[in-house]
């Protein structure tokens, strides 16, 4: 596939796309920052978010919130 991807990575891709694209319309998030890491997840996918500001980060222990999505 487009950049090497194999598409089973691609079709899984275009899976949390959707998903993420039906919580945003759906706009039930409990707190920003989960609005945020979805918003960001459609960007890196191809997809679009309108409108999209990026925030300047907050404090240490908000930023944690970030790192445990990216390792677990």
């Amino acid at each position: 596939g487009k950049w090497g991807v194999s598409s089973e990575l691609t079709a899984i891709g275009k899976e949390v796309l959707e998903w993420a694209s039906n919580c945003l319309e759906s706009d039930t998030f409990p707190r920003s920052d989960y609005r945020e890491l979805v918003e960001l997840t459609v960007l890196f996918l191809g997809g679009a978010v309108f409108p999209m500001s990026f925030r300047k980060p907050g404090a240490h222990h908000h930023a944690r919130f970030m790192a445990y999505s990216i390792y677990f």
